[in-house]
């Protein structure tokens, strides 16, 4: 059995995903815009949608690590975004 190269080598944790950081800085960067943009993230209130702007863009230029706080926001949309398209 082979040892696993060091997460430093492959640029991905130990579980096979890339980091959380430089997902949402890099592949979710855009989608995070538009969720912080959206009409339906400011009508439900719930985030102060300036601060976790400021704070993308703070991520992005890697002067702070917001990625806990963004992706978290990131799977509620996405959920809330299907309790209101299913109907039962």
């Amino acid at each position: 059995m082979r040892p696993h190269p060091p997460s430093s080598e492959s640029g991905r944790t130990r579980w096979g995903s890339p980091p959380r950081r430089r997902v949402v800085s890099r592949e979710l960067a855009q989608h995070m815009r538009e969720i912080l943009e959206s009409p339906a993230s400011r009508s439900r209130g719930i985030y102060d949608l300036n601060a976790m702007s400021k704070d993308l863009k703070l991520h992005m230029e890697g002067r702070i690590d917001a990625s806990g706080p963004l992706f978290r926001v990131a799977q509620f949309e996405h959920g809330a975004s299907f309790s209101t398209t299913i109907s039962i």
